[in-house]
């Protein structure tokens, strides 16, 4: 059954909530941390899912406007622009994953301590991040734009397993974002940063750009709305830094201690 927009608001109001509210618990927030060992989410974090979750709300009465024009034929037929699309979607599936444990190995390998580093915190993300989002999409059941061009962008089929009803959020997106959390952190962090400033400076708009581009190539292919690449981008962050922030502030964790060099230092 499609739901009207007067019956999917509260479906959206649950689906917000449940963005912010699911990435917390899934990575174990603690509300009272020790002075050792540091809180999985900040308040900081929580400001940040909120900033998104409010910027998807913003996003849901254009959904259907920006699906028109990115779905507008003169764009198709740019073999340039479809092309790039392609590239850059795999980017985000599976090239951030890919890269991530690539850069993990060849770390290990080159003994190049800062690549591994950024490498395995960044397969961290992206698979943490991903475990979230497909907790959210089947709760939500959120249509994708590509059932109708006319489609309502508030139809929603809770528990809902079929493909074209887990929108919400998008998993391309939010891998994206998570790596480019953690490699943007990780060189912040690196003697690179203080050696090549202009280079540090550069970097979170880099990586960043190349992951919006990721969520835009969705709503290329008509598999998103740009609510869906909003909330991911938020989930996908929030995740990386939290990531980051956990493995480098107070005792190492479990895996760093497993997988990475005891001495743990930057390049």
């Amino acid at each position: 059954m499609t739901w009207s927009r007067n019956r999917a608001r509260p479906v959206v109001r649950c689906g917000l909530i449940a963005i912010v509210a699911t990435t917390g618990p899934a990575l174990r927030a603690q509300s009272s941390p020790s002075a050792e060992e540091p809180a999985t989410v900040t308040a900081r974090d929580w400001w940040r899912l909120g900033a998104f979750a409010a910027g998807t709300a913003v996003a849901l009465p254009f959904d259907r406007r920006l699906a028109t024009r990115f779905s507008d034929p003169s764009w198709h037929r740019l073999a340039v622009v479809a092309q790039g699309a392609e590239v850059v979607g795999v980017v985000g599936k599976p090239g951030a994953l890919i890269v991530s444990v690539g850069s993990y190995v060849a770390g290990r390998l080159t003994q190049h301590d800062g690549l591994a580093d950024a490498g395995l915190h960044a397969t961290e993300a992206v698979l943490v991040s991903g475990v979230v989002t497909n907790m959210i999409k089947p709760l939500l059941g959120r249509a994708r734009p590509s059932l109708s061009p006319q489609q309502d962008p508030l139809t929603f089929h809770p528990f809902r397993s079929d493909d074209a009803y887990r929108a919400l959020p998008s998993g391309h997106t939010t891998v994206a974002f998570a790596a480019a959390a953690v490699v943007s952190a990780e060189f912040s962090r690196s003697r690179y940063a203080a050696r090549h400033p202009r280079v540090a400076r550069a970097m979170a708009p880099v990586m960043f750009g190349v992951a919006s581009l990721v969520g835009a190539s969705r709503m290329y292919h008509n598999a998103h709305w740009a609510s869906d690449v909003v909330a991911a981008a938020g989930i996908g962050t929030v995740t990386g830094l939290m990531v980051v922030r956990r493995q480098h502030e107070g005792p190492r964790g479990r895996i760093d201690r497993w997988l990475l060099p005891a001495s743990r230092t930057q390049p």
